[in-house]
């Protein structure tokens, strides 16, 4: 039963962007789970987008000054 829903709520992810269906359902999981590093998230991103050199991770512009400088270096730093 579980199994059941959590592959209808991926089929339903894949419609709304069908570039998952590039993916395996592991791969959909992971990029919809908490991970620390987001740079964890590129591999699968090139799955999507096969030409994806880099990704630089921006955050909304009415984060607080420190905060942004902050997340900004654990996003983009290697």
């Amino acid at each position: 039963m579980i199994l059941k829903a959590m592959s209808s709520c991926l089929e339903k992810l894949r419609l709304t962007f069908p570039r998952l269906y590039f993916t395996t359902d592991d791969d959909v999981i992971n990029m919809m789970s908490v991970i620390r590093s987001p740079q964890h998230f590129i591999p699968t991103a090139r799955k999507c987008f096969p030409g994806l050199e880099t990704m630089r991770f921006e955050l909304p512009t009415d984060f607080p000054k420190s905060t942004n400088v902050t997340l900004d270096y654990q996003l983009n730093s290697m």
